[in-house]
């Protein structure tokens, strides 16, 4: 889902440069304001990626209750020990066994997980946007977004290198579970793997949310410059 959206971002930076390029942006914004223009492409971007999320989980819900009425889920269990030797790392199959059993609580925590991850990335697609809106070329687009991607591979990376309850809970991995960008893993993970009172995740909700306000804002009057000036 990370990637998936990443990439959609990327569409959507790309279609604001090939519109200024092609000199297809100035009969645009006779029929549109700026701000019209800004929030099409994030709302469109939004409604992709939430459809394409919907459609990959919805194959692979059906996919997984059909192995789970054939056989529980053991031939998957058991070509993922064919294949990766679960046993031998020390990956027993019955506790593989006890995570494909979902309830309630799984689902909720599943969901706040998500809402963090759209928040942030909502957060860098405006960022990326309004990145897009000052360049010209393609050539820079890609000077601007490729050290911007690299900061995200290294979040991401990071992330997964402090997926353990004792990091999540202690020191940095509490700190950046707050921020807003770097709590859409960060939190989601947390949320996932420990117990996280509902105070930090409504405190680290309303931040993320307030950053993405702000950068709304603020981002605008770069954007509509960049696009007016072209």
């Amino acid at each position: 889902v990370y990637f998936m959206m990443l990439n959609f971002i990327s569409v959507n930076s790309n279609e604001i440069i090939q519109e200024k390029t092609s000199n297809v942006l100035e009969f645009i914004l006779t029929s549109v304001t700026p701000f019209q223009h800004f929030c099409s492409k994030v709302i469109s971007g939004l409604i992709t990626v939430m459809v394409q999320i919907g459609l990959s989980m919805g194959i692979f819900t059906i996919l997984l209750i059909q192995r789970l009425r054939v056989d529980q889920g053991k031939g998957l269990l058991d070509l993922a020990n064919k294949l990766f030797n679960l046993e031998a790392s020390g990956i027993p199959v019955d506790a593989l066994m006890s995570l494909i059993k979902f309830d309630s609580s799984t689902l909720e925590k599943a969901t706040l997980s998500l809402l963090f991850l759209i928040i942030g990335l909502l957060i860098i697609q405006v960022l990326v946007l309004v990145l897009s809106a000052r360049v010209k070329t393609i050539e820079e687009a890609g000077s601007i977004q490729g050290p911007f991607y690299l900061g995200l591979l290294v979040l991401y990376y990071g992330s997964l290198m402090m997926n353990t309850p004792d990091q999540l809970t202690q020191g940095w991995g509490r700190v950046l579970s707050v921020l807003p960008v770097s709590s859409m893993l960060v939190m989601g993970m947390r949320i996932l793997n420990t117990e996280v009172s509902l105070t930090e995740i409504g405190f680290s909700l309303l931040l993320s949310i307030f950053a993405l306000v702000v950068i709304m804002g603020l981002g605008m009057r770069w954007y509509q410059k960049g696009l007016v000036n072209e």
